[in-house]
């Protein structure tokens, strides 16, 4: 059987948790990072603010560490921050932080992670349709 794995943000809760889940029934091991843990008994959980700019290099050597043996690693990019604010009042720190999260920290980590991605990896991005379209007083 294959070592595949899943490396996945935010699945501690809603479709990351599902989606963790689904590749778990599907044979994937299954890597967490997120502030919160993932509770499927054999996820591996590494916490990780992605809104962080300074990311601890000994968390970048853990996710290499445990993917470097994967035949086939599924990068998911689930994680995203949603502001309810408005252009008039959304400050410079909270609009950093979301582009640190749904922009900056899912091309970290594919950076991360290309090198070490065999023939049949893929890189996912989940999305809501709330960044497909405009809401009044949302910022994403």
């Amino acid at each position: 059987m294959k070592n595949r794995l899943l490396v996945i943000t935010g699945a501690s809760r809603g479709i990351g948790r599902e989606t963790a889940a689904l590749f778990c029934r599907a044979g994937y091991s299954v890597l967490n990072l997120s502030r919160s843990e993932c509770d499927l008994a054999s996820a591996i959980n590494i916490e990780w603010d992605l809104a962080r700019v300074d990311w601890p290099e000994s968390s970048l050597d853990q996710l290499r560490e445990v993917a470097s043996d994967a035949e086939e690693i599924c990068l998911i990019h689930n994680a995203a921050l949603h502001e309810k604010d408005n252009i008039d009042t959304l400050s410079a720190e909270n609009l950093r932080r979301v582009l640190e999260v749904n922009v900056v920290a899912p091309q970290r980590l594919n950076a991360t992670l290309l090198p070490l991605m065999k023939k049949g990896s893929s890189i996912l991005y989940v999305g809501s349709t709330l960044a497909e379209k405009a809401v009044a007083n949302a910022y994403s």
